[in-house]
C-alpha cells in the first residue's frame, strides 16, 4: 500500500493526538528550562551581591550594591533580605554587610584546609584524652591568631569556651605560645609589635612580659596559660615539631586548674613529640 492509500481517516485521529502530546511535553521541557534558568540567575545574583560586600567596605548601602552588581534596587533588596534571614548579610541600620554565616563558612575553610594534620592526630589525641582525662585541642598558627582544629571534650569540658574554627589571640592561649616560641624572629616581632591583646587581668601586659615567657616556653618545652584566656580557665600545650619546624600544637585544659600537675604536662609533651615524629616518618615515606 504506498502513502496516498492509507485511510486519512484513521490515520488523523491519531496525528491529533501526538501532535497534543509532543505539545504538552515540550512545554513542560521549556517550564523546567525556564525554572532552571531562573533559578541559576538568582543564584549568580546572590552570588554577585556576597562578591560586592566582600569589597573590603565594612557596610553599604543598597543603591551602591545594586549599582556594582548591575541589578534593580527591588532586585538587590528581595535578594539581601533572603540572604539575611539566611545568615549570609547582615544589616546595620541601612547599611548592608557579610553576616555571621559567611564568617563561620570562612573559618571552617580554614580548618579543611589543614585535614591531613587534623586526621593524623586523631589517634595521638585519642590517647592523649585517655592518659589526662580532660579536654584536648590541636591548633595551628594564623597570623597572630591560633586556629582550633580539633578538640575532644572530656565530661563538663562543655564550660571550656572553644570550638573547632576558633581564632583566639595567641598571647592568650599555651598553644599559641608554645608555637610562637618556637616560631622565626620575624613572625615573633611581628605579633610583639602588634597590639597587645589582653582577654584577662592574666594575660600580658606587655612585649617584653610575653618575650619572657616565651623564653620559658623553649626551655622547658611547654607552655602553659592560667586564666590568661578565660577566667578559671587552664591549660597546658606543646609544640608539634617536624624538621626542626613547629607546625601546630596540643593542649590539655581544664576548670579547676588540674593541667598543671606535672603528669599532664608530660603527658600532653610525650604526645605532641610522638605525632611530630610520625608526620615526619609520614614525610620522608611519601619523599
Amino acid at each position: 500500500m504506498t502513502t496516498t492509500d492509507w485511510p486519512s481517516d484513521g490515520l488523523a485521529p491519531a496525528v491529533d493526538e501526538l501532535g497534543t502530546d509532543m505539545a504538552g511535553t515540550l512545554a513542560k521541557l521549556e517550564e523546567q528550562v525556564e525554572r532552571a534558568a531562573n533559578g541559576s540567575t538568582a543564584v549568580g545574583k546572590a552570588l554577585s551581591l556576597l562578591d560586592a560586600l566582600g569589597s573590603g567596605r565594612a557596610a553599604e548601602p543598597l543603591s551602591a550594591l545594586a549599582a556594582r552588581t548591575g541589578m534593580p534596587k527591588s532586585t538587590a533588596c528581595r535578594i539581601l533580605k533572603m540572604m539575611e534571614g539566611l545568615g549570609f548579610v547582615g544589616r546595620k541600620d541601612s547599611l548592608y554587610c557579610l553576616g555571621p554565616r559567611v564568617r563561620e563558612l570562612g573559618k571552617q575553610a580554614n580548618v579543611s584546609s589543614h585535614n591531613e594534620l587534623r586526621n593524623a592526630s586523631l589517634g595521638v589525641l585519642e590517647r592523649l584524652y585517655d592518659e589526662v582525662r580532660t579536654t584536648v585541642h590541636l591548633a595551628v598558627l594564623a597570623g597572630s591568631d591560633v586556629l582550633y582544629l580539633e578538640k575532644i571534650t572530656a565530661p563538663g569540658g562543655s564550660r571550656i569556651p572553644t570550638r573547632v574554627g576558633l581564632t583566639v589571640p595567641a598571647m592568650c592561649t599555651a598553644l599559641g605560645k608554645a608555637q610562637l616560641a618556637f616560631s622565626s624572629g620575624p613572625s615573633i616581632e611581628a605579633v610583639v609589635r602588634g597590639p597587645i591583646a589582653r582577654l584577662t587581668g592574666n594575660s600580658a601586659r606587655s612585649p617584653q612580659e610575653l618575650l619572657e615567657k616565651l623564653a620559658v616556653v623553649r626551655k622547658t618545652g611547654f607552655a602553659v596559660d592560667r586564666e590568661e584566656f578565660r577566667a578559671g580557665l587552664s591549660c597546658v600545650a606543646a609544640p608539634i615539631m617536624v624538621r626542626g619546624r613547629v607546625i601546630a600544637a596540643i593542649s590539655a585544659s581544664s576548670m579547676n586548674g588540674a593541667a598543671y600537675s606535672s603528669q599532664r604536662m608530660l603527658f600532653v609533651r610525650d604526645a605532641a613529640r610522638r605525632l611530630g615524629a610520625q608526620l615526619e616518618r609520614a614525610q620522608r615515606l611519601s619523599s
